[in-house]
C-alpha cells in the first residue's frame, strides 16, 4: 500500500510520469523514483498533480512557472481543505472562491510581467489561460 491511515500521498510534478528518472531512493521499499510515481499513478490511494504550464520559449522560465504553479496548487488545495473543515456539508460557494483565488494570481502575474518589457504581453496570458 502506498498510503498509511489518514495519509494521502500527493505528488506535484511538471513532467509526464513516464519521463521520471530511475534514481534509487535510499531506505524505500521501491526500486526507484519512477517505480513510485508509476505505482501512485495507477493507485486510487493517492494523486499526481501534473499541470501543463507551457513551453519555456513561450511562457518564460521553467523554475518561475513551477514555483508559481506550485503556490497556486497549494493555495487551492488548502482552500478546499479549510472549507471542508469549516463547513463539510456545504460547498456551494467553493467554486466561486477558487475562481476568485485564481483571478488574484492572474492579476499578480500581470503586474509582475507588465513591469518587464522583455517578457512581452503573451507571457502571463499563456500561463493563466
Amino acid at each position: 500500500a502506498l498510503s498509511q491511515a489518514n495519509i494521502t500521498p500527493v505528488l506535484v510534478g511538471f513532467n509526464p510520469v513516464e519521463l521520471a528518472r530511475e534514481s534509487l531512493i535510499e531506505k524505500w521499499p521501491h526500486k526507484n523514483c519512477k517505480d513510485v510515481f508509476v505505482a501512485l499513478q495507477a493507485s486510487p490511494e493517492g494523486f499526481i498533480l501534473n499541470p501543463i504550464v507551457g513551453p519555456e520559449s513561450i511562457t518564460g522560465s521553467t523554475r518561475m512557472k513551477g514555483g508559481s504553479m506550485t503556490k497556486i496548487l497549494l493555495d487551492v488545495i488548502f482552500l478546499v481543505a479549510f472549507n471542508k473543515t469549516i463547513n463539510p456539508h456545504d460547498s456551494s460557494q467553493l467554486r466561486q472562491t477558487v475562481v476568485d483565488l485564481l483571478d488574484v494570481n492572474h492579476e499578480a502575474a500581470k503586474g509582475v510581467y507588465s513591469t518587464d518589457d522583455r517578457a512581452g504581453p503573451a507571457t502571463y496570458s499563456t500561463c493563466f489561460h
